[in-house]
């Protein structure tokens, strides 16, 4: 179910004020970068390795909140610390909402390098189904 605020549209502009099919806070950050370092095991039909998004806050921002589709996620550093974490029940259609929550609030403007370590996943999800035969 979408809300009426992430639907609801500018006066005098077309665009919706939010992006209704995602329930991330990407409002909040700024991706700089982000570097995929993943293994595709065609033959096991598997892929693991590790996402690095660097993210600079155009708020003071306390959380990140991510789009996943049936990932397995082993851990998560941001700025190399180990923060709280959890991988929130799928709802359709969004996924499952990675929230990490940081150490402390992060200034307007100021980084934040996450780093997401991912164990090897079945090829009957949604993220690999290209990889059947």
């Amino acid at each position: 179910m979408v809300s009426a605020s992430a639907t609801s549209f500018q006066e005098g502009n077309a665009r919706p004020t939010r992006d209704p099919c995602t329930v991330s806070n990407y409002n909040i950050w700024k991706t700089q970068h982000i570097q995929a370092n993943l293994t595709i095991d065609f033959e096991r039909r598997i892929l693991f390795g590790s996402v690095h998004l660097q993210l600079h806050a155009k708020n003071l921002v306390a959380e990140i909140l991510l789009d996943t589709s049936y990932l397995e996620i082993h851990e998560i550093k941001a700025n190399g610390q180990d923060p709280p974490w959890e991988l929130l029940p799928r709802s359709e259609p969004f996924g499952s909402t990675l929230k990490i929550k940081l150490t402390g609030d992060i200034p307007h403007w100021n980084s934040v390098n996450l780093d997401v370590g991912l164990i090897p996943t079945p090829t009957n999800r949604t993220a690999l189904q290209k990889l059947r035969d």
